[in-house]
């Protein structure tokens, strides 16, 4: 397989500076509490009058470790993982998102991420949203929110992202949901776009409130499909996949779970159905994922080796380029303690 060269561009700055730029001659004066560092939830909710099929006969099916580094060597360096951060701060008129989405390539003894910087603001106000090309206009009338626009912003650039830096013929492994989120429909039209190019999008979710699954085996022995899979699971084992399907939503996916550890919550794996053609490949892109969590090496945080790369990386750049102190500077928030954010 032919090498890839390094991504060219280790991290790209979008309107980051022009939106800070605008906040200042703008005067949007901001509340004097900390900001607020997150990554998007991790969560899945799903539609409870949706159906699921189970695919295969076996509740649990051993996965081989070794097998999966096998496939990460042969697939080097066409493996990657996708993770974002923001820091949300907030002001009388709205509230600022700055944001650092990740890409990260493994190499053979290394990483490789490309990163993309962005700040958005957002307002209910008409009239400041006018004052900057680069504010948003939250419409109440059209049943807009700070955070229903902010999470379709972020789509958005995580499409662009994806769409210009990604390589044909990888795989990519995404920390969120495939589909359960408002945005499932555009997440699995990403996925099936994404496909065209060869690219194979494997979605890990860590928590997940569904009941499908124990709603079909008729069982009130379990809290939720998590709980299920933790129970019927040993380490080192998937589940069966099964096919969710929402006729109303027209979304659809195949998922399994994964557990990595005893006394551990399974991960929930889950893919576009297309992908379900070649049975071999997803099996062996099961032990690869599985291998990817032992080499996060412990229990104690029992996530995808590349996610837990590329969340890091958008953490750390966030801390370094400190948007908060920025907006300090330019004299917007009240004099507080700020140490934490390496201002005072």
């Amino acid at each position: 397989m032919k090498k890839l060269k390094a991504f060219e561009k280790a991290l790209i700055v979008s309107n980051y500076h022009e939106t800070l730029k605008d906040l200042g001659n703008k005067k949007i004066v901001f509340s004097p509490v900390e900001p607020t560092q997150s990554n998007l939830p991790n969560f899945s909710n799903y539609d409870p009058k949706a159906k699921i099929n189970i695919l295969e006969k076996t509740n649990s099916i051993s996965l081989d470790p070794s097998n999966g580094l096998d496939f990460i060597n042969s697939y080097i360096p066409n493996i990657l993982g996708y993770d974002e951060s923001y820091l949300s701060i907030k002001s009388l008129k709205g509230t600022v998102y700055f944001t650092c989405h990740c890409i990260v390539r493994l190499l053979p003894n290394d990483f490789d991420p490309i990163c993309l910087c962005t700040a958005n603001y957002f307002t209910r106000a008409k009239d400041t949203a006018k004052k900057s090309k680069v504010f948003h206009y939250v419409d109440a009338d059209k049943n807009q929110t700070i955070d229903s626009l902010f999470r379709a912003k972020l789509f958005e650039e995580k499409k662009g992202l994806l769409s210009d830096h990604m390589t044909n013929n990888s795989i990519l492994i995404i920390d969120g949901p495939l589909i359960g989120s408002m945005l499932g429909r555009k997440t699995m039209n990403l996925a099936k776009e994404l496909l065209e190019k060869n690219i194979i999008t494997v979605f890990v979710t860590k928590n997940s409130d569904s009941s499908l699954l124990i709603n079909r085996l008729s069982t009130g022995n379990y809290n939720s499909d998590l709980d299920w899979a933790s129970d019927n699971l040993i380490a080192g084992t998937r589940s069966s996949y099964m096919r969710y399907f929402d006729k109303n939503g027209h979304q659809e996916e195949i998922f399994c779970y994964l557990k990595s550890f005893n006394n551990v919550s399974p991960l929930r794996v889950s893919f576009i159905s297309d992908l379900l053609e070649d049975r071999d490949l997803i099996n062996q892109i099961m032990e690869m994922l599985y291998y990817l969590v032992l080499d996060q090496g412990t229990p104690k945080d029992p996530q995808i080796r590349l996610i837990s790369v590329a969340e890091m990386f958008a953490k750390d750049i966030l801390k370094v380029s400190n948007p908060y102190g920025k907006v300090l500077q330019l004299g917007l928030v009240p004099t507080i303690n700020q140490s934490r954010w390496g201002i005072g």
